[in-house]
C-alpha cells in the first residue's frame, strides 16, 4: 500500500511538471486578419518551420523574457540620404540637404533619442555607401550624401569632424558605434542607355574608379569594383585602416553587397557573369584556379562557370580575410578591441543545392551560389566577430520561412566564437495595405519570442531605422498604423529594460584597473556618483545598477539602471541618476564594460 502510494504521488508530481512545460509554450497560428479595433485574429491553421506544412509546429514562450546581454540595433543609412543627413524636404532633393553643423547635430541627437527611447544599446551607420565618405578622408572622396556632389567638401570640413562628434554623442549615450562600409559598389543608380565610361565621368577626381578605370566593371549600368584585382582589396583595407586611425570605433561593419545580386529587367533576367565582366581579371590573376582560354561549346562554357564561380568566391573570402589582419594589426598594435561584423542575405545555400544548407527554396535567391559570398565559412573559420543574417521575411513565407532559416543560423555558430544577431524587416510593415502578412504588428515580437529558444541567437537589428520611428500623423495610412503598433509593441513588452552588448572575451587586449575613490552623494531630486577611473583603463562604459538588498545581483539585468560612456579626457567622472529612476532601491553599484564588452566586477554603496 505504501508503494502504490508513493507511485501515486509520483504520478501526480510528473504529471504537474508535464502540465507546468506544456503551458509555458504555445503553438503559433497563421495571421487571419486585423479587426477594426486593431486587434489581431490569427486562423485554425498552425505555422511549420519549413512554411510547406510537412515539418515541426513552431512552438512559441508565453512570456518573452529579456536577457541581461542583447545586441540591438538598427542600420542607420547615408546612401541617397535615406535617413542621415535628412533633406530638407524629403519629397524635393533640389531644396537641399540639411548639412550645417547645427541641423546635422540637431539630426543625430534625434537618431540617438530614437535609439535611447527604445533601448537599444548600438548604431550601424553608414560611413561610406560608394566608394565615398562622410568624413575627410586621404581615400575616398566626401559623398553626394553631405553636400549633393562628390567630392565637394562641406564648408566646416577643415574645423569641425562630424564622424568623431557623431562617435562621441552615441558613446556618451552608452551605446557602440558600427561603421558601415560597402566594399564594391561605386554607382548605385542604373542609367539607361549609358557605358562605363560615361559612368567614371560623373565621378570625382580623385575617386578611386575613376582614377583605375580598369579595377572596375558594369553590371546592370552600374559600376562596381572587382575584388579579383588584389589593387581593389589593398583599397578596402587602406580605407579600413585609416578609418581605424582617425576614430574611436566599436566595429567595422559591411553589409551584403558583395557581387551583383541577379535582376529583372522587363522580362528578361540578368546574371552578373553572363556577360563575362571578369573575364580578363580572372585570365591576369586566376591564382590555382583553372582558366579555361577558350570557350568554343557549351560544355567549355560550363567548365569555365565552374572555374569562374570557385575563384569569385575565393575573391570574396580574401577581402574577408584580409580586412580581419588590417582589424586584428590594429588591435594587437593599440591594444583595443573593434569588432568585424557581416550583415549577409539571410539564405546561405539551399538544401536541395548543399546538404549543409537550409530547407527553403531552391528558386530563392543563396549567398554562395549567386553572389560568391560564403558567410557558413566565415562563421565556421571565425573570419568574423559577428553575423546579422538578413532574415526579413514572415514565418510563413514559403520560398524563405523565418523559422527554418532562424533556427538553421544558430546551428551554424554552436560553438563558434562568432556571434549571431538576426537582421528583422521591420520596414515590410510599410507595405500592410498590399502585403497580407505584414499587416500583423506582432511578426517581429513573435520572431523575438522565437529567437529567445535559441541561446546562440544574441541580438536583433531592425532595418530600417525611419521603420522604428514612431509617427504621429497617422491617418488612414495602414503602414503607418501597424509601424506604430509594432514600435509600441517592441517597446512595451520586448525592449522594457536596458540590457547590455554580448561580451567578446577574445577581443580582450587589457587588464581592467579597478575604479577608486567610489562616493555617492545626494542632491535635490538626483543622485551624483563620483570615482577615479585611470585614463589608460580600457573602459567603454560604465554600468549603473540598483537593488533594495545588498549584494545586488549582477546576473539579473533588471537590476540595470543606466549604462553611461566615460569621459575620456579626465580620470575623475561623475554620474548623475534621477531619484525617479531609484526608487526603492537602498544600493548603487558600478561596473566597468570594456572595449570587448567584458564586464568587471561590481562596486557597490548604500545610498545615504
Amino acid at each position: 500500500m505504501k508503494n502504490i502510494k508513493i507511485w501515486l504521488i509520483f504520478f501526480i508530481v510528473i504529471g504537474i511538471s508535464l502540465n507546468a512545460n506544456s503551458i509555458k509554450e504555445k503553438e503559433l497560428y497563421e495571421f487571419s486578419l486585423l479587426n477594426k479595433n486593431g486587434t489581431i485574429v490569427y486562423s485554425k491553421d498552425k505555422v511549420t518551420k519549413n512554411a510547406l506544412n510537412n515539418g515541426e509546429i513552431i512552438m512559441l514562450p508565453l512570456v518573452y523574457k529579456e536577457p541581461k546581454e542583447m545586441f540591438r540595433s538598427t542600420w542607420v543609412a547615408s546612401i541617397q540620404n535615406l535617413h542621415y543627413p535628412k533633406l530638407r524636404d524629403s519629397k524635393d532633393r533640389k531644396k537641399g540637404i540639411r548639412n550645417s553643423v547645427k541641423e546635422l547635430k540637431e539630426d543625430w541627437l534625434e537618431i540617438l533619442d530614437t535609439h535611447e527611447k527604445l533601448n537599444f544599446n548600438a548604431v550601424i551607420f553608414q560611413v561610406s555607401p560608394t566608394l565615398d565618405a562622410i568624413y575627410k578622408s586621404k581615400n575616398r572622396p566626401w559623398g553626394e550624401m553631405i553636400t549633393g556632389k562628390q567630392g565637394v567638401a562641406p564648408t566646416w570640413a577643415n574645423d569641425f569632424d562630424l564622424v568623431a562628434w557623431m562617435i562621441e554623442e552615441t558613446h556618451k549615450r552608452g551605446m557602440e558605434f558600427h561603421a558601415w562600409f560597402n566594399p564594391y559598389r561605386v554607382t548605385h543608380i542604373s542609367s539607361l542607355k549609358t557605358t562605363k565610361e560615361k559612368e567614371l565621368s560623373k565621378l570625382s577626381k580623385n575617386n578611386f574608379a575613376k582614377k583605375n578605370p580598369d579595377l572596375v566593371y558594369i553590371f546592370d549600368n552600374k559600376l562596381y569594383l572587382d575584388p579579383g584585382h588584389d589593387k581593389v582589396i589593398k583599397h578596402i583595407t587602406d580605407t579600413v585602416g585609416e578609418f581605424l586611425e582617425k576614430y574611436d570605433v566599436d566595429a567595422i561593419h559591411f553589409d551584403d553587397y558583395f557581387y551583383p545580386y541577379k535582376v529583372v529587367r522587363g522580362n528578361k533576367t540578368l546574371y552578373f557573369g553572363d556577360k563575362l565582366e571578369d573575364r580578363e581579371t580572372f585570365r591576369n590573376n586566376n591564382r590555382n584556379f583553372k582558366f579555361i582560354e577558350n570557350i568554343k561549346s557549351q560544355s567549355e562554357l560550363e567548365k569555365y562557370n565552374i572555374e569562374v564561380k570557385k575563384w569569385r568566391s575565393d575573391n570574396n573570402d580574401r577581402m574577408i580575410s584580409a580586412v580581419k589582419n588590417t582589424i586584428d594589426s590594429f588591435n594587437k598594435k593599440y591594444s583595443r578591441s573593434v569588432q568585424w561584423g557581416i550583415s549577409p542575405f539571410g539564405i546561405w545555400e539551399h538544401k536541395e543545392d548543399n546538404e549543409n544548407g537550409s530547407d527553403t527554396a531552391a528558386k530563392s535567391t543563396a549567398s554562395k551560389r549567386d553572389i560568391y559570398a560564403d558567410t557558413r565559412k566565415w562563421v565556421q573559420e571565425e573570419k568574423i566577430d559577428y553575423i546579422i543574417p538578413q532574415i526579413y521575411w514572415e514565418f510563413t513565407q514559403k520560398a524563405a520561412p523565418y523559422g527554418e532559416i532562424a533556427e538553421w543560423w544558430s546551428k551554424q555558430v554552436k560553438n563558434k566564437r562568432t556571434q549571431l544577431y538576426i537582421g528583422h524587416g521591420s520596414y515590410k510593415h510599410a507595405n500592410a495595405g498590399r502585403v497580407k502578412p505584414w499587416k500583423n504588428y506582432e511578426e517581429i515580437p513573435n520572431q523575438l519570442k522565437f529567437n529567445s529558444k535559441y541561446p546562440e541567437i544574441q541580438g536583433s537589428v531592425f532595418f530600417g531605422y525611419t521603420n522604428i520611428v514612431y509617427n504621429s500623423n497617422e491617418g488612414n495610412n495602414l503602414g503607418i498604423i501597424i509601424t506604430n503598433k509594432h514600435i509600441r509593441e517592441l517597446k512595451q513588452k520586448y525592449f522594457k529594460n536596458k540590457v547590455l552588448i554580448p561580451a567578446k572575451p577574445w577581443l580582450d587586449k587589457k587588464v581592467t584597473e579597478n575604479l577608486k575613490n567610489l562616493k555617492i552623494k545626494k542632491l535635490k531630486n538626483k543622485i551624483e556618483i563620483t570615482f577615479i577611473d585611470s585614463l589608460d583603463n580600457d573602459t567603454r562604459f560604465y554600468v549603473i545598477y540598483g537593488s533594495n538588498k545588498k549584494n545586488i545581483d549582477l546576473k539579473n539585468g533588471n537590476n540595470i539602471i543606466k549604462v553611461v560612456g566615460r569621459n575620456r579626457k579626465s580620470i575623475h567622472q561623475k554620474i548623475i541618476i534621477e531619484l525617479g529612476d531609484i526608487k526603492n532601491k537602498n544600493y548603487l553599484g558600478v561596473s566597468i564594460k570594456d572595449r570587448a564588452g567584458v564586464e568587471s566586477k561590481l562596486m557597490e554603496l548604500k545610498i545615504n
